[in-house]
């Protein structure tokens, strides 16, 4: 029941501020942020501040990266915000990671981002990250499930 009702939660939080919010599944942010914790988002146009622990995605990664803003270049040539990032766990800046992925590019930029955390439920997603990393445990819970509704439904 408290599943359900967070999980409505999070998804009309998602709704109300159009923008997905993630779940944590890396180290890179610990110990600010841990697997599992479900992360509310905003992406309101506020320009966003150095301290600020944002949600983007960049080209060629499939997962959206969580880290914090430890440097802001206001762009005048683009007349846009330039964002360096870091998670809290690693010992350098993402530039290299940047660099791999954005065509040699060395910030994020406004439109790769997804939004920036407003809240969070610390270690609420913790059975799904558990589910995604041990599969052959998902079909069986999947399976005896299946099995208890064919018997008993």
């Amino acid at each position: 029941m408290v599943l359900s009702g967070v999980s409505t939660f999070h998804k009309a939080w998602a709704l109300y501020t159009n923008c997905e919010s993630p779940m944590i599944v890396a180290l890179s942010m610990s110990p600010t942020l841990h697997r599992g914790d479900i992360l509310f988002l905003s992406n309101l146009k506020a320009p966003i501040e150095i301290g600020n622990i944002c949600v983007y995605k960049i080209h060629g990664r499939n997962l959206p990266i969580v880290h914090r803003v430890i440097h802001r270049h206001d762009s005048e040539r683009q007349g846009q915000q330039q964002l360096m990032t870091k998670g809290d766990n690693n010992a350098l800046s993402d530039l290299i990671l940047l660099k791999e992925s954005n065509y040699g590019r060395q910030w994020v930029l406004p439109n790769e981002v997804i939004g920036c955390v407003q809240g969070l439920l610390p270690h609420f997603g913790i059975f799904t990250v558990y589910m995604t990393d041990h599969t052959n445990l998902k079909y069986a819970l999947l399976g005896t499930m299946g099995l208890l509704v064919f018997l008993y439904g």
